[in-house]
């Protein structure tokens, strides 16, 4: 009985040793906090609109102040040549021209327009450089008649390197030119070969 006694003692310690360690709780790794910044990229250039445009009476693409557009495009989906967006137009700008170099005529007014171009790295259409050319600009006025030879007011037009230069392939360029408009204008229209783009020109408030 007494080698019993003897050998029985340790299994029980050693039971009691097992049954505590298996009550206590597994230690977790203590959590930590990770911190991500993420930077913001620059400005994306302007992007053409995919599907089918919507297009007045006489064809011309309707586009809104700020909405995407492009020439040179293979297909509807394909990337184009050029993309671009006019982002601002300003009628009824007041243009401080002391000397009188861009003087306006009765029944005319200062309009300012700005557009933002992004050129592909290979531009497969020849006309593509050239397409924002100030003279592909026009201005329909409230009679429909049409504007296509606009004069720069050069004393309020600082920069203006998207409708005055060629846009070399792979290439951003933007644009805030001040030309003398009708006192009536109702469209900014870009007319380059047989395609026209429209953007309404709301009443100055």
């Amino acid at each position: 009985m007494t080698g019993l006694r003897v050998i029985a003692v340790p299994a029980a310690i050693t039971a009691l040793a097992l049954l505590v360690a298996c009550s206590q709780p597994t230690q977790q790794p203590a959590a930590t906090t990770v911190t991500v910044t993420t930077e913001r990229g620059p400005e994306q250039p302007p992007v053409a609109p995919t599907g089918e445009p919507r297009r007045d009476a006489s064809g011309a693409m309707l586009k809104a102040i700020g909405e995407g557009a492009g020439v040179g495009c293979p297909s509807p989906t394909a990337p184009c040549d050029l993309e671009f967006t006019v982002t601002a137009i300003e009628p009824g700008y007041q243009c401080s021209d002391p000397y009188q170099i861009s003087p306006l005529a009765p029944g005319q007014q200062y309009l300012r327009y700005s557009v933002d171009g992004q050129a592909a790295n290979k531009l497969e259409w020849s006309g593509s450089a050239d397409a924002l050319r100030i003279n592909n600009w026009a201005i329909e006025d409230g009679d429909g008649v049409l504007h296509r030879d606009l004069d720069i007011a050069s004393p309020c037009t600082e920069h203006a390197d998207a409708v005055l230069q060629t846009f070399v392939p792979g290439t951003r360029m933007r644009g805030t030119v001040t030309v003398i408009a009708p006192a009536s204008a109702k469209e900014l229209r870009l007319i380059v070969g047989d395609m026209s783009w429209v953007w309404p020109i709301s009443p100055k408030t």
